[in-house]
């Protein structure tokens, strides 16, 4: 094969790629913007559970919902482009359910995640893995469970700077050794009167906190 056809092949490879790429933005373009307003941000539970939280956070806490983990997690320098990219992408499209941060300066206390029955799926349960052991690496406290009481307590907890020792258990669902609100000053019986105002719920707990 002489040279001047490999030069011909190589030209036509190229107008080839070029014209295809030409053709995506074209078909891209063409898409416009098919989108349609949200009905509301969170669904009836999680909208439930935040007026819960906000008044048992007070005001030197505040919540922020569907919060990025790519906000809340970086990536350290030092990395090489390829690993802070894939960090990056292992993360990408993902966020928590709630950020509860001091009021003072927005640093961030604990995450939380309120559990339904689309946590019950394969994909679900594995973006909750990864969650946790992204949690577990930056030394985040991350809450856990399907029902608000569980929440709430833990979440007060970790205002107060209880040191979960908590392991999270992925699947099971449960904490292999429970933290009791005592450890963290908070008596179990005056936790339950006030709680009992604004929810009623027997626990079931899963909890992520750093080792």
């Amino acid at each position: 094969m002489s040279s001047i056809t490999l030069v011909a092949i190589l030209v036509m490879a190229v107008l080839a790629v070029l014209a295809a790429i030409k053709k995506k933005q074209r078909d891209a373009k063409s898409v416009g913007f098919p989108y349609k307003p949200a009905k509301t941000l969170f669904s009836p539970a999680e909208r439930s559970f935040l007026g819960v939280l906000d008044r048992a956070v007070g005001p030197e806490h505040r919540v922020f919902g569907k919060v990025r983990v790519a906000d809340v997690a970086m990536t350290p320098p030092g990395l090489s482009g390829t690993a802070r990219q894939g960090a990056l992408n292992r993360i990408a499209f993902k966020h928590f359910d709630f950020v509860v941060c001091r009021s003072s300066d927005l640093s961030i206390v604990c995450a939380v995640e309120l559990n339904d029955k689309s946590h019950a799926s394969e994909r679900a349960q594995a973006r909750d893995d990864l969650l946790a052991k992204v949690c577990q690496a930056i030394g985040l406290p991350l809450l856990i469970s399907r029902q608000t009481n569980a929440l709430i307590e833990r979440c007060t907890c970790a205002i107060r700077g209880c040191h979960f020792s908590a392991t999270y258990v992925g699947r099971g669902g449960q904490c292999r050794r429970d933290t009791s609100s005592e450890r963290c000053g908070i008596a179990r019986d005056e936790f339950s009167r006030k709680s009992s105002k604004v929810i009623s719920s027997r626990l079931n707990l899963s909890l992520v906190s750093p080792s």
